[in-house]
């Protein structure tokens, strides 16, 4: 007997015996959204008023009564293209019900189900077997079109949450067995629901490294630096530390050749460390502090002044954003070349850069920030009518 098969993870579907009903189709967005709820809410009886608050919050309906009439009328003729023996919602006494004697199944159950068995099972082939169904199933969000229902949020939440507990654990499992093909394996399914997800990208890169296949682990490296940069617009100091990290976590050594390779400005670069070579050092925030701390060293032992200067934007109206964040890149631009390239900054807040000068007293400060402030104010800050900056010396 044919199946009804729901999908609610990475987008919504009802599809039986070869015919499909879904976002892609012409089904109203009301009245899917009318499915979804009564479908996740199956062994509910779902009231009127309930149902008006889900499908129309916010809205000013005349006749709500009606206009929900009208929906369900137009929903079963779409739902009898599914050629069903049964009605797929039941209205009784004035409230809605999944028909829950229909043969059926739900992604959601099945994703529940899956991973339960994986994180309860001890045996590593049925355990790998049952993770991989689950993340097979996890297709991405739950219902991802529906951020902007309140209901779905808390779910959403849930879900992903639970696919993540599970993907941890089941690899901390399998780390204990040994059983690296198997992580670089899961870890490949769960990318292609989830992208951007760095512990993935960070076990298959390390099991890579580990099991010796090394041409392989450097590949997947720099495809991840890539892929990462895309998500951050400059991948954070701490992960790509990590990535570096777990690509040097198998049994090979190098020499200096290689060393020195991976410490040029070039190899900077390739991670967005450095902005020019030829210009003032740019760096995450929490790598600026490690610089700090070691120039402070260098300070108290040889007496050579550093000043610190905090450089901050400040609006007619306060700081707007669209026009503040033009102005930081073109004040970015203007440190980056005014600069000396031992001079280190970084972005401290969504208006602020702090910025170390090395050897420069109390005394020259004041003439890098006149020069940075009329270099700033010739090429036009759009919502911005004052440079702030304030000194402190080492």
């Amino acid at each position: 007997m044919p199946k009804l098969y729901i999908t609610m993870l990475g987008e919504f579907s009802l599809s039986y015996n070869g015919r499909v009903i879904s976002e892609r189709t012409r089904c109203s967005e009301k009245a899917l959204m009318f499915l979804e709820y009564i479908i996740f809410f199956k062994d509910r009886e779902i009231t009127f008023d309930k149902l008006s608050a889900v499908l129309w919050e916010n809205e000013e309906i005349e006749n709500p009564k009606g206009a929900l009439k009208t929906l369900l009328h137009r929903l079963r003729i779409e739902l009898n293209k599914l050629e069903l023996d049964q009605n797929v919602f039941i209205n009784r006494r004035g409230v809605y019900i999944f028909n829950n004697s229909l043969n059926y199944s739900i992604d959601t159950e099945e994703f529940d189900r899956a991973c339960d068995y994986a994180l309860k099972e001890k045996n590593p082939d049925r355990k790998v077997a049952y993770a991989s169904k689950a993340i097979e199933l996890y297709k991405g969000d739950f219902l991802p079109k529906r951020r902007q229902s309140p209901w779905t949020n808390p779910v959403r939440a849930q879900y992903y949450s639970r696919y993540i507990n599970l993907m941890r654990e089941v690899i901390d499992f399998l780390k204990l067995h040994n059983r690296r093909n198997d992580i670089i394996m899961l870890c490949e399914r769960g990318l292609l629901s989830d992208p951007y997800n760095e512990f993935l990208h960070l076990n298959i890169i390390k099991s890579l490294a580990i099991t010796g296949d090394s041409h392989n682990a450097h590949a997947f490296y720099q495809c991840s630096v890539n892929l990462l940069r895309k998500k951050h617009g400059r991948i954070p100091y701490y992960l790509q530390n990590r990535l570096e990290q777990a690509l040097k976590s198998g049994d090979e050594t190098y020499d200096l050749y290689s060393v020195l390779d991976g410490l040029s400005e070039e190899s900077a670069q390739s991670g967005e460390t450095l902005r020019k070579p030829d210009g003032a050092f740019y760096c995450e925030y929490e790598l600026f502090k490690l610089i700090y701390h070691l120039e402070l060293r260098h300070t108290e032992r040889y007496e050579v002044p550093n000043s610190v200067l905090l450089v901050t934007l400040e609006g007619k109206n306060g700081n707007e954003p669209e026009a503040l964040a033009e102005d930081m890149e073109r004040l970015e631009s203007v440190i980056s070349s005014c600069l000396r390239n031992s001079d280190v900054y970084a972005k401290y807040s969504e208006s602020q850069y702090v910025l170390m000068l090395h050897n420069v007293s109390e005394t020259e400060s004041p003439i890098i920030t006149e020069r940075l402030t009329r270099e700033f104010l010739e090429i036009g800050p759009q919502g911005v009518n004052l440079l702030k900056t304030e000194h402190w010396e080492n």
